[in-house]
This record gives structure tokens, sequence and C-alpha cells, in this order.
């Protein structure tokens, strides 16, 4: 099992340190994931699991000569009428002046947060408002490896009829470069993607 373990944090370059953390992070996700049944809300009409993907490009305004682009993938889950919990998988590239993009400026973060719905979708049609906030941090090796710190408001439309519905994100981000002894950079981001 040992040799198991250390194959693959060879392959996949990763430290013992964060072999562990994905594997405490996974093992959460699992055990979330599978007391699902115990938390699910009940609807009049249906019975639905409250689980959602989504899927965004975002991007954080200019930071010492740095322009952050992200693609994000986000499992949320509502465990109550208005709070739900995100599991949270992001690459960023981060472009210099240049516009050059390359493995070495690229990092690939995981984390989690939480969310309250703070304006919840009425008759109105407007969708749901959503205050949220989460952490992630780089796995493997890259130049840029960070942790981030976002927090935001996420609005997401509802339709009857599609499974998929636009979301839009504003908020502030904060990465921390203290691993690497760069400089922090900071920001207002703005995301757009699907959630279904």
């Amino acid at each position: 099992m040992k040799h198991l373990i250390l194959g693959l944090c060879t392959f996949f370059k990763l430290s013992i340190m964060e072999y562990r953390r994905l594997t405490h992070f996974i093992v959460l996700i699992v055990t979330m994931l599978t007391s699902m049944e115990t938390f699910a809300q009940h609807d009049e009409k249906k019975n639905i699991i409250p689980l959602h993907v989504e899927a965004s490009l975002g991007a954080v305004t200019p930071c010492k000569d740095i322009l952050p682009f992200e693609v994000n993938f986000d499992l949320n889950y509502t465990f109550a009428k208005r709070f739900s919990l995100h599991a949270i998988t992001s690459t960023s590239y981060f472009l210099p002046k240049e516009g050059i993009t390359s493995d070495y400026n690229r990092a690939t973060n995981v984390g989690g947060g939480i969310g309250c719905i703070f304006f919840p979708q009425k008759n109105d049609n407007l969708g749901d408002f959503e205050l949220r906030t989460s952490v992630t941090t780089s796995v493997g090796s890259s130049d840029f490896k960070n942790t981030s710190y976002n927090i935001g408001i996420h609005w997401c439309g509802h339709s009857e009829r599609h499974s998929l519905v636009p979301t839009v994100g504003i908020g502030y981000s904060f990465k921390d470069f203290s691993q690497k002894n760069m400089p922090n950079t900071n920001g207002a981001y703005f995301t757009l993607g699907l959630r279904f």
C-alpha cells in the first residue's frame, strides 16, 4: 500500500502533504454525497436531490502586471432551504503582459466553500441570489502555487423546461503566493457559466 501511495504521488507530482490534503478532501466529498439521502429535501410534487454542477469561466482584475483567467467546476449541494456546500476545482492561467501562457504560469486548485441564498426566487422568476465564500489551494507543481480566497454574490437562473440555466458571479478574490515567495494578488472577479 505504501508503494502504491508513493507511486501515485510521483505520477501526479504531489508531495505527501498535498496527497494527504487531497485524500481528506475526497473523503469529505464522498461522505457528503453518501449522506445526501438523509438531508434531501422533499418537494410535494416530486422528490429531488438538490445537487448541482456548475461550469464557468472567470477573470480577475489585473494586479502587478498579471491578468488571471480561470476555468471553474463546482459541485454544490443544498443541505438546508437556503444553505449550500461547494466542492470546487479551478485551473487558473496567469497571463503576463506578453499574453503568453504555458505550463509554468498555470495552477490547478481544489477546495470548498459555503453559500447562503439571501434573495430566493419568488413568483417573478428572477432566480436566486446567493452569497458564496470559498477557499482553494494548489495541487501539483507550478510556479504560481497559491491559496485562493473568494467571496462574492452569484445569481442562478431558473427554468421549468430546461435543466441548464445560466449563472453569473461577481466578488472579491485574494491569492496568497507565500509558498513561492511571490507578491500576493487581489481584485474583483467576474464569472459566467452554466448550472445543471
